[in-house]
């Protein structure tokens, strides 16, 4: 599983009303709702009494009510009411509902996937966004894959001139020079050139890409059209895909709506055009989830055996757990 102690991006922040919202993340059936004043609340969608799903019942008095049988959890996870035993009875303790920590930034919904902490860190963001989501447009899509293997195409753009050689990226050339790297905490940066070995005195292509653990990324196409993304695990086998452009170059009230429909235009041809080439290799690749141990890695490849290993490394000190895989 996941790299424990960090934040995921869940949902968008819009889709979580008053009405219980269930979703699947990180291996747990979670629901969301929001109190009156808007305040947002998660917990596993499960009523600790029988097991009923909380999201099949609905918000009173800030509470989720289990459908059936009317018992009443707030947000904190205590139970407040059980009819059966009338208003006023002892509720016990043990009907307790498992609760996490969530934030909101971004247009997105952040759990804390791990112990409670006394103060918690910041939200992962990668730099050199915009300040806001104006006239940007979103994209979402569940991808049977495990998220690592998501992650991991991020570092990879050797692979553009033969997945995609029928849309013309084989005339950038296949050579990749040496990249070059920077780490800074969690957020690893990479740029590389993609050139053309036929036509040496012709420039190449700069390609940069940033990674922000547990995984949050950013992919620069162009000087003003950038890739935001994160994949979250729906579980071992599935990932959450959230995706949004942001474009720089109309972003005033008269131009912004032309804008958004750049950014749209360019999701919609990432995943209706450039994706399924990809995806089509990608659900090939085994085993299901990468191992650097499995991998020949070549020395431009650098930025990902970085990724792997700095992976590693917070997941042993998160709980101790030495092993690549999950």
């Amino acid at each position: 599983m996941p790299i424990p102690q960090q934040w995921y991006a869940i949902i968008q922040t819009h889709l979580v009303g008053r009405k219980p919202v269930r979703i699947r993340r990180l291996g747990e059936d979670l629901v969301l709702w929001r109190l009156k004043d808007g305040s947002l609340h998660c917990a596993v969608d499960r009523c600790p009494h029988r097991g009923a799903q909380l999201s099949l019942g609905r918000v009173v008095d800030d509470c989720i009510e289990c459908p059936y049988h009317g018992f009443r959890y707030d947000g904190g996870g205590h139970c407040t009411l059980v009819p059966m035993n009338g208003r006023d009875a002892h509720v016990p303790k043990v009907l307790a509902l498992q609760t996490f920590m969530v934030r909101e930034q971004r247009g997105l919904v952040w759990m804390w996937w791990g112990e409670p902490v006394e103060e918690y860190p910041d939200l992962p963001w990668v730099p050199g966004l915009p300040p806001d989501e104006r006239w940007t447009a979103e994209w979402v899509e569940e991808w049977p894959i495990h998220y690592l293997r998501y992650i991991e195409a991020f570092f990879d753009l050797a692979h553009a001139p033969f997945v995609h050689r029928t849309l013309g990226m084989g005339l950038m050339g296949a050579r990749l020079d040496d990249a070059e790297i920077t780490t800074e905490g969690d957020i690893i940066t990479t740029q590389v050139m993609l050139r053309n070995d036929d036509k040496p005195d012709k420039k190449g292509r700069l390609f940069s890409t940033v990674v922000c653990f547990p995984n949050v990324l950013r992919l620069d196409l162009l000087p003003r059209l950038q890739l935001f993304s994160v994949g979250t695990p729906i579980d071992d086998e599935n990932t959450w895909v959230y995706a949004r452009y942001y474009q720089g170059y109309m972003r005033n009230f008269v131009l912004g709506w032309l804008g958004w429909l750049v950014s749209y235009f360019a999701l919609w041809a990432e995943f209706r055009i450039v994706q399924p080439q990809d995806t089509r290799v990608m659900f090939s690749m085994t085993p299901a989830i990468p191992d650097l141990g499995d991998c020949r890695l070549t020395k431009q490849e650098k930025g990902l055996a970085i990724w792997m290993r700095r992976r590693h490394d917070l997941r042993k000190a998160a709980n101790g757990d030495s092993s690549m895989p999950g």
